[in-house]
């Protein structure tokens, strides 16, 4: 099976997602989670830019240029200076390392994914997408926590165990992602670096706990402290085994990426792993009115292909390419 490559990128208007190998079209939903079946050693990386991101500068659509021209003339980015995929096609001209992955066969393109009368909240936006519901229905649980509970309904309870030693799911940074909630507890547990990773000193809870509120949520809270304790070890036992610590970059998402690519290396059989890019809601500061083609959205979309090249970089080197549905 030939690796797959999967990217979500929010949008506020066409949101381009990557898929590597496969059109989004022939992959039925069960097909599609059943990449991170427990049964098979696919490993999804999902990548969350947040904000808003501007797809159609992102991914130009160059068979629609001169109506984007009248609608977006303010923003649009030059139609020779796109980096040309195909005739009809064109990558925003900062995403150079994006190309070279798409050159060297490893990345595919889908466009116009969305729903219907988008709404134009950000948060709103934000809720929709991450549960995966339609824009009518207030969905709380995360589209992959709701896949996450079919098959570990009980969790956090009993987890980690002989089956399951590592994490489900690991969002990289201080909050866990809501697109791993489920109905109980979220999936993901947020790391933000592993070589500083320490044991948590467990209290002396009450070796009887009532039959009431009061004792849930103290058995709950005990539960908690070992469940992380527990975790911490494997992480850093995995993240040792890899070599350790990683210089930083000066790309945040590269970072992030850099410390999956290393948990991967060592051996986590974690099935998901989240990581995120925020600041796309540029406004005015999207690009230089005199030159479309810099400003933040351009700061951030390099970012971006800088980091996916970096990680795939990585995976290839460490012999793991195959895992990955990214």
């Amino acid at each position: 099976m030939k690796r797959r490559s999967f990217i979500q990128l929010s949008s506020a208007a066409t949101i381009p997602m990557l898929i590597n190998g496969i059109p989004v079209g022939a992959v039925a939903r069960n097909s599609f989670l059943d990449f991170v079946n427990p049964d098979n050693d696919r490993i999804l990386v999902l990548i969350q830019m947040t904000g808003g991101n501007d797809g159609l500068n992102m991914v130009l659509p160059l068979d629609q240029y001169p109506n984007l021209d009248i609608a977006r003339n303010k923003i649009l980015i030059k139609e020779t200076l796109g980096l040309k995929l195909r005739d009809d096609l064109a990558l925003h001209p900062s995403m150079g390392s994006l190309k070279t992955v798409f050159d060297a066969g490893k990345l595919r393109l889908i466009q116009s994914v969305g729903y219907p009368n988008q709404n134009r909240s950000h948060f709103r936006s934000t809720d929709i997408w991450t549960s995966g519901s339609s824009a009518e229905k207030m969905e709380p649980r995360g589209w992959l926590g709701r896949y996450f509970y079919n098959d570990h309904a009980s969790f956090p309870g009993g987890y980690p165990n002989s089956d399951f030693p590592d994490p489900l799911a690991i969002t990289i940074g201080s909050l866990v992602s809501q697109t791993c909630q489920g109905p109980v507890a979220n999936f993901s547990l947020a790391i933000n670096d592993p070589a500083t990773m320490a044991i948590l000193e467990e209290p002396e809870f009450a070796t009887n706990i009532p039959s009431t509120n009061y004792g849930n949520e103290l058995k709950y809270l005990m539960d908690t402290f070992k469940q992380t304790n527990d975790y911490t070890d494997v992480i850093k036992d995995a993240f040792d085994a890899a070599g350790g610590s990683i210089a930083t970059t000066g790309n945040p998402l590269l970072d992030q990426l850099n410390i999956v690519a290393q948990l991967i290396k060592g051996g986590m059989k974690t099935k998901v792993y989240v990581v995120s890019i925020g600041g796309f809601d540029t406004h005015s500061a999207q690009c230089d009115p005199d030159d479309h083609e810099i400003g933040a959205h351009a700061t951030l979309l390099q970012r971006v292909s800088d980091a996916i090249a970096g990680f795939q970089s990585e995976i290839e080197k460490s012999g793991n390419e195959k895992e990955l549905l990214e």
